[in-house]
């Protein structure tokens, strides 16, 4: 019995499909590497990435390393504006299959995200949180839908138009059960599609 199983006469499907297997897993395995090779990270150890617009650098909070980003918002002093907002430019050929973060909060309830495409258009949608002070990961990878999305400006048809040529990070008043509050993000991480 146990040399029927060794030569494969016991299962004999299964002296195809392992290697069948395999294969595939480290095909799949490789173009996950080739896009993460490719990735786009802002970590912000040293320094804002180019973030700006009411961000901070926070050497005291990180979820790794020894610093993040701090936006804060007091929306008591913010001149009739419901919210805050840190944004940076991008200049990334071709078509992004994910982005993700992390981000701290102890109250906040979501966060906003932006991207900009290369009509000018504004796709929108406001990722949920849960009330935690520990560090969440939030992970877009649909840039046309999401929690309440929304889009405006440019074609403003719904539809993104690669490349991207910026991101955006906002907190919204609403988000918050106060007239303040405190978003830390670290670890920003875009990456291509396959074949970009």
């Amino acid at each position: 019995m146990f040399n029927s199983i060794r030569n494969g006469s016991f299962f004999p499907l299964m002296k195809y499909s392992l290697p069948l297997f395999c294969a595939a897993f480290l095909a799949a395995a490789s173009v996950a590497s080739a896009q993460d090779s490719k990735k786009v990270v802002f970590d912000f150890e040293n320094g804002l990435n180019d973030f700006g617009d009411n961000l901070e650098h926070d050497t005291t909070v990180a979820k790794n390393g020894k610093a993040s980003a701090k936006l804060v918002a007091d929306f008591t002093q913010s001149e009739g504006h419901a919210w805050t907002i840190t944004r940076r430019t991008l200049d990334l050929p071709g078509k992004i299959a994910r982005i993700s973060f992390w981000v701290k909060s102890g109250d906040a309830s979501f966060i906003t995200f932006r991207l900009v495409d290369s009509t000018g258009q504004v796709h929108q949608s406001r990722p949920a949180l849960e009330p935690t002070n520990d560090w969440q990961k939030v992970e877009i990878d649909a840039f046309d839908s999401g929690r309440r999305y929304q889009h405006y400006a440019g074609d403003d048809d719904g539809q993104v138009h690669w490349p991207a040529t910026g991101i955006a990070f906002l907190i919204e008043k609403g988000s918050f059960p106060s007239d303040s509050g405190t978003i830390w993000i670290d670890d920003v991480e875009i990456v291509p599609a396959e074949g970009q």
